[in-house]
């Protein structure tokens, strides 16, 4: 009995190492953390590629198609992306929760999305990022990508020298980071900024600005907006030698918008002083071919003058969009909607008329109206003078 017992067992053991030996030695699990294996031991990883641009106030659907899970052979498996808790982050960091896999970015910046393999924790996390930029690509008639100015002069020590470090001219976006989200008209993504240096005494700024599309004879208006912050007050007009082109007298309005309107009545040119100012360097320019527009800003010199008063200062005036309108006065009497072309000329309480300003306004409407003008004071003065708002009937229907 046990010899039987003793040979049983002796065949037990030659038949296990016998199999062991078959299976070969086991290896120890050599797996990464971050990475996952397939079935045949490979590991995977998610493998990063670029997503595409958001546009700032804009509806942007977080598109992970082509983000992949691939294994070292660079094989695609079928394991899918997912953006990690449902969100993006803004460039300061704040979280924003996807709604239908899409959110609308608010600033221009990097915002970022992380993303991971759902049920499977050992494959890396990565982080992508989403550019969200603004949207310069409306132009109205001018892009600004064309800005020129007259070579002004001063005189300094008795000398004529050139005015250049007196201020700069320049087209500007929102992209830019150089001017804060105010100095753009409405959801404009772009201006043309002045720039006042050093507070020198220039007062008188002739300017120009090739258009990008130069047949205006459709329309009855051209409209613009001037925001200025130097506390100076600016007189606009035409390029031209004449006080009776005055588009906007003045011009302070710190904080806000001033609607500038050029009309175009039948016959009217536009003046282009892309060659000089002088008498005979002034191109009048037909309607149905206007390649230049050229400007004019007045600062006053003295308090004798029309505005209280004396030079340029430090800061900033921005130019918006140049557009063309139309007018479309749905009741018979009403001249012009005030949306549409109207624009004050002057307002004057005799010496003090840079205490005022005009602007468009939604705050006060009639029923039935999209807005109406403002009229405001910007300083605290004492009583006693009239106050006279003048609106120069060019800006009226011929009718």
């Amino acid at each position: 009995m046990k010899k039987t017992v003793s040979l049983l067992l002796a065949l037990l053991l030659t038949t296990g190492m016998a199999a062991i030996s078959a299976c070969g030695p086991v290896d120890p699990d050599t797996s990464t953390p971050g990475t996952s294996q397939s079935a045949e031991g490979e590991k995977l990883e998610i493998r990063e590629a670029p997503l595409a641009a958001a546009t700032v106030g804009k509806s942007y659907t977080v598109d992970l198609s082509g983000i992949k899970v691939v294994g070292e052979n660079g094989a695609e498996s079928d394991l899918a992306v997912s953006v990690k808790n449902g969100e993006v982050k803004k460039p300061d960091g704040t979280a924003v929760k996807l709604q239908n896999n899409a959110f609308t970015p608010d600033v221009a910046g990097s915002w970022s999305v992380v993303v991971y393999v759902e049920g499977h924790s050992e494959i890396a996390e990565k982080i992508l990022t989403i550019e969200a930029e603004y949207d310069t690509s409306a132009a109205g008639l001018s892009s600004y990508d064309s800005i020129g100015y007259e070579d002004p002069t001063v005189t300094e020590n008795e000398e004529t020298v050139p005015a250049f470090d007196y201020f700069a001219f320049e087209k500007v976006t929102k992209n830019d980071d150089s001017a804060g989200a105010d100095q753009f008209y409405g959801d404009e993504s772009y201006s043309a900024r002045v720039t006042m240096l050093g507070g020198e005494s220039l007062s008188d700024l002739r300017l120009w600005m090739d258009m990008d599309e130069q047949d205006w004879s459709g329309y009855d208006y051209i409209k613009f907006y001037v925001y200025n912050s130097i506390n100076v007050s600016v007189r606009v007009t035409l390029c031209v030698e004449d006080d009776n082109n005055s588009l906007m007298r003045p011009s302070v309005g710190i904080g806000e918008w001033t609607p500038v309107v050029i009309p175009l009545t039948e016959g009217a040119t536009i003046p282009s002083n892309r060659s000089g100012s002088g008498e005979d360097e002034i191109v009048n320019q037909e309607l149905n071919a206007v390649q230049t527009l050229g400007l004019r800003l007045t600062i006053a010199q003295d308090n004798d003058m029309w505005s209280t008063g004396n030079v340029f200062k430090d800061g900033y005036i921005y130019f918006s969009a140049i557009r063309g309108g139309n007018y479309e006065t749905a009741d018979e009497n009403v001249l012009i909607p005030v949306e549409e072309g109207i624009n004050p000329s002057n307002v004057a309480r005799i010496r003090m008329i840079n205490h005022y300003n005009i602007v468009e306004s939604t705050e006060q409407k009639a029923a039935d109206e999209a807005m109406s003008l403002k009229l405001y004071a910007l300083k605290d003065f004492p009583s006693g003078d009239d106050l006279v708002i003048t609106y120069n009937h060019r800006y009226y229907l011929q009718a």
